[in-house]
């Protein structure tokens, strides 16, 4: 391990020699792209948890779709993540072409190969604040672009692997990482690109990841993001009909509060 973190600091030193970087600029914008990454990560997900939204993912084994599954997702009061599955059963399917005891074997192999290729996505996506301060002391790239910066990090979250995270401003704009599953010949590749809503709430709009080996590919796809509806509360009892008394009357408001749609389970 040791001499993995001395071979990527090494790596990353020569590379930002080249393209002009000397070491007092490195450590420099290092600690301003990673300070503004973060502080974004945790004003963005404030911000998230105002929203509802749909979250549907697509698994395909050798261009084949084996399952299409469709979650209504919003937070809690607490912070965790909450989802409704709305998928139907057939949407879903298992590895076909596979039979007798080696073969169910094999089904079941694959389809819990691309269940944790699912699960996957969720570590890398969006970036976890303690792992950048992990991969950041192991050793990172920084180089301004014309509209941000883009970060360059490995041993993210396994020894080996690389995280690209382009900004956009304050914003990110896209994530590649270069990693494994089983093994490092068990190539994973992953892309996200991110979109703002108007009150610029950033999320994962489109990820992709390609487990070529296996012929796995999964897609997930964030859309229809929405502020739950907030029912007013209903007129007073103090009320005056149209020819100007008072037809009722009370000395306080009825016992209600705003309330949201029903919770997601």
């Amino acid at each position: 391990m040791i001499k993995l973190q001395s071979n990527l600091q090494i790596w990353l030193l020569v590379f930002l020699l080249s393209v002009g970087f000397g070491p007092a600029t490195t450590v420099r914008a290092q600690t301003d792209s990673v300070a503004t990454l973060k502080q974004s990560l945790t004003a963005n997900q404030k911000r998230l948890m105002q929203y509802q939204w749909i979250e549907t993912t697509t698994v395909k084994l050798n261009n084949q779709q084996k399952s299409r599954t469709q979650k209504a997702c919003r937070y809690d009061p607490n912070g965790q993540l909450l989802k409704q599955d709305l998928t139907t059963h057939t949407e879903q399917s298992s590895p076909r072409g596979l039979t007798g005891r080696n073969g169910a074997t094999r089904k079941e192999e694959l389809t819990d190969y691309m269940q944790r290729a699912v699960l996957m996505v969720k570590e890398y996506v969006p970036p976890d604040i303690q792992r950048i301060d992990n991969a950041k002391a192991a050793g990172m790239m920084a180089k301004p672009t014309a509209n941000g910066v883009q970060l360059w990090m490995g041993n993210y979250l396994k020894p080996g692997d690389t995280v690209g995270i382009e900004m956009k401003g304050d914003a990110i704009d896209r994530i590649h990482v270069d990693t494994y599953l089983d093994s490092k010949d068990d190539k994973v590749t992953l892309d996200a690109n991110f979109t703002s809503l108007p009150d610029g709430t950033n999320y994962a709009s489109q990820i992709g990841l390609v487990a070529a080996k296996k012929g796995v590919l999964v897609m997930v796809e964030n859309s229809d993001y929405q502020k739950p509806m907030v029912r007013s509360l209903p007129p007073p009892r103090h009320a005056i009909s149209r020819t100007g008394f008072v037809i009722a009357q009370t000395t306080t408001l009825p016992s209600c509060s705003p309330s949201i749609r029903p919770p997601v389970t």
